[in-house]
């Protein structure tokens, strides 16, 4: 093990693949010495998950965060005091992000590390990982990264100027890293970062491929928790369009967290609403999932946005067939034709298209899927994940 510490920096709100990503570096990474900094208030089901290495350690650190902040003030029911608490809201939210930078700087000074890591889910995404990566940035001798895993989203309205001081810290300071080409080139595009973002591809532990048992039912199957950019209702419209086909034998299991945005619950009215909720099953979060990847033959993914997906990674070791919206890092996972099927966003006849010709083809399934396990194996396990990050960081494995 290298004779080097590190920090990995966590700000989450939904555990997700970032989370997965996290703990692998957490569970391969050869530090001598790692310490986890996570807010008080994440999601940690997936990333502290199971027994840690003996040389981890995990710190919470305490600050209220400006999502904390928004939800208290939406919370207030009188209209008067909620718009006063919103303004109180608005008023504490920079004053608290520029106490962040010292108190990380005074927290990462007090662990002591060689290399730290601020793992992202988004851009902007996390407050405090920025902020906490401009602190890193202050601490000499500490080699500064900056992690994005989801597509980057342009700075709006009255935050502009302070999101632009941000940013020009970030790119100047640490050394940012991306999850696909497609993060790296919209993170230049509407963040204006000037540096070559390196790219890493999410790799997941080696399993052999998975067996399905014959069935006469196409089971489809749909991993993410249900918010509005995953766009689960676009896989129940696509089953309805399928039903005035008169293509029938299709189940969808639906595996993720209800959010609490009312979208699970919209799911589940639309599905009885368009005569199929006897087709679905809502089956909530799971964490060892690889049973339902077993059991299903195919894998649908609808988002509107997504950087490079576990789910797809997963689909692809399990041996099946992917059909997934062409948003993002999607198309430098799944090759259209030849380890699954790239449809447009929101074209539910598009996805009715894609999942009638698997049903009537289990060859086809089987070929497809053959492919997507190969092109796993080239590119997407943890073992060549890690070796990309070992270098990136300048350890010695």
């Amino acid at each position: 093990m290298a004779d080097q510490s590190g920090v990995i920096f966590i700000e989450n709100y939904i555990a997700g693949g970032g989370d997965q990503i996290a703990r692998a570096l957490i569970d391969n990474l050869p530090f001598k010495r790692l310490s986890v900094l996570v807010n008080r208030g994440n999601d940690t089901r997936i990333l502290l998950a199971g027994t840690l290495p003996p040389h981890v350690r995990v710190e919470r650190y305490g600050l209220v965060t400006v999502a904390e902040l928004s939800r208290w003030a939406n919370a207030v029911t009188n209209p008067l005091l909620r718009a006063l608490a919103r303004g109180a809201s608005f008023a504490l939210r920079y004053p608290l992000v520029l106490f962040s930078i010292p108190y990380f700087r005074a927290r990462l000074k007090r662990i002591g590390a060689d290399v730290f890591v601020a793992n992202n889910g988004g851009y902007p995404g996390g407050i405090y990982c920025r902020t906490a990566t401009v602190a890193a940035s202050l601490l000499s001798g500490l080699r500064v990264f900056h992690v994005v895993h989801g597509m980057a989203e342009p700075a709006r309205g009255a935050s502009r100027p302070f999101e632009w001081c941000l940013d020009w810290l970030i790119d100047r300071r640490s050394r940012l890293l991306t999850v696909s080409r497609a993060c790296a080139e919209r993170l230049a595009a509407v963040r204006s970062m000037r540096q070559r973002s390196g790219v890493i591809y999410n790799g997941i532990a080696d399993l052999p491929p998975s067996r399905a048992t014959e069935s006469a039912m196409l089971r489809v199957l749909h991993v993410g928790y249900f918010d509005w950019n995953k766009n689960q209702r676009l896989l129940i419209e696509a089953l309805a369009e399928l039903g005035g086909r008169g293509v029938g034998g299709i189940e969808v299991q639906f595996v993720g967290a209800d959010v609490g945005d009312g979208c699970m619950a919209h799911c589940r009215a639309l599905a009885t609403a368009l005569g199929v909720a006897g087709q679905v099953r809502f089956s909530g979060f799971i964490n060892a999932i690889e049973a339902c990847y077993a059991e299903a033959d195919v894998l649908v993914l609808c988002s509107h946005s997504e950087g490079f997906p576990m789910s797809i990674i997963e689909a692809m070791r399990a041996g099946k067939p992917v059909v997934a919206t062409d948003v993002g890092g999607i198309a430098e996972q799944i090759e259209d034709g030849v380890s699954g099927f790239l449809v447009p966003v929101d074209a539910a006849a598009a996805l009715a298209d894609r999942l009638e010709q698997l049903k009537q083809d289990p060859a086809l399934r089987a070929r497809l899927g053959c492919a997507a396990r190969t092109r796993f194996e080239a590119a997407f396990t943890t073992s060549t994940m890690i070796a990309e990050y070992v270098k990136a960081f300048e350890l010695s494995a």
